[in-house]
């Protein structure tokens, strides 16, 4: 799980553990080395999409984790994105500037989405905006297994695949 970014011709690789930790490795491939590491707290990354314009990222943490909204330039977070937790693969959309964090973990309870059938979580897609410190444009609520989004940046379209839609707690079908 990586992106590149124009900015600064950087490669960005999530990274799960090991000797460095839990962060984001920005790797020259001019220079063939490890420009950067910026650890993250209270993330389980699983994704990272990247905003050339505003050199940030979005980095999805998953299980019952917030998102982050990282500054490229210096590793700091921007805004962290209580009302999405348990992203997956993130998408980004160039033409409307947000990106997309799918949420089939989702256990916030402030989006009025319903629950899943387990009953704990609340499946939705996030829409976040890196303009300004960055901020939440919205959520729509999403199906059982939204844990991918592609995104069709002519028409302005996402798709999500799902078992089920609308979620509802009552039906295993």
């Amino acid at each position: 799980l990586m992106r590149w970014s124009p900015v600064d011709g950087y490669v960005y690789q999530i990274i799960t553990g090991g000797s460095m930790g839990i962060g984001v490795a920005a790797y020259d491939p001019i220079k063939n080395n490890l420009a950067h590491f910026y650890p993250l707290a209270n993330c389980g990354p699983h994704g990272i999409e990247i905003d050339a314009p505003t050199n940030t990222a979005l980095i999805g943490c998953g299980t019952n984790q917030a998102q982050q909204l990282m500054n490229l330039n210096d590793g700091s977070i921007l805004k962290v994105f209580p009302d999405v937790t348990g992203a997956d693969l993130l998408a980004y959309n160039p033409n409307l500037r947000r990106f997309y964090a799918p949420n089939g973990s989702n256990v916030s309870t402030t989006t009025g989405c319903p629950s899943n059938t387990n009953k704990t979580t609340f499946p939705i897609i996030g829409v976040i905006s890196p303009l300004g410190t960055g901020s939440l444009a919205g959520v729509t609520c999403s199906s059982r297994s939204s844990h991918a989004v592609g995104v069709d940046p002519i028409q302005n379209v996402l798709y999500v695949g799902g078992l089920q839609y609308p979620a509802d707690p009552a039906s295993t079908t």
